[in-house]
């Protein structure tokens, strides 16, 4: 080999639906996901802890048809997922039934500026158009700023804001 003689290829990412197989591999996620959320000192999430066992034995894999549960792999690696589901505008007397809302999106650290939460988002803006869906949506906790930053580069922005105070210990 000689140096500056080769060429850098891009990573190939490819989005399939998650499977019975997946369990374990999600089950692992979805407490780093929420050791994640925990690390964002939102106080809802103190003394809060995630058990593993109720979570692999809480997932439903596959998905029902009327969600979205996908896996991204980075050359043939799980780098990541997404899960989604159609829901209700949050006002009601809407003219829009339906939106399509993003529960979680989970990128493993080693995979993350990669593109693979936006190859997610392309994944499941697709899966709501072809059921006639107009608008997706998401949220984010504001102290997590890789979350702002992706979401808004994204084209995502605000349009409710919850605000809260402690009235009482407990």
């Amino acid at each position: 080999c000689r140096p500056g003689r080769g060429r850098v290829l891009a990573m190939t990412i490819t989005i399939r639906d998650l499977c019975a197989a997946d369990r374990e591999q999600m089950a692992r996620w979805t407490i780093d996901f929420f050791a994640d959320l925990k690390a964002g000192g939102d106080p809802y999430f103190e003394g809060a802890v995630l058990r593993p066992d109720a979570v692999a034995r809480d997932l439903i894999l596959p998905f029902p048809s009327d969600r979205l549960g996908v896996m991204a792999l980075r050359d043939s690696i799980p780098a990541g997922y997404l899960t989604a589901r159609l829901d209700r505008p949050f006002v009601h007397e809407s003219p829009i039934h339906l939106v399509g809302h993003v529960s979680h999106v989970y990128v493993a650290p080693a995979h993350r500026r990669q593109g693979v939460a936006r190859a997610l988002l392309a994944h499941a803006e697709a899966w709501f158009r072809d059921r006639g869906i107009g608008w997706m949506q998401l949220s984010w906790q504001p102290g997590n700023r890789l979350a702002d930053q992706a979401w808004r580069a994204s084209g995502f922005e605000p349009y409710r804001i919850y605000g809260r105070r402690r009235i009482a210990e407990g």
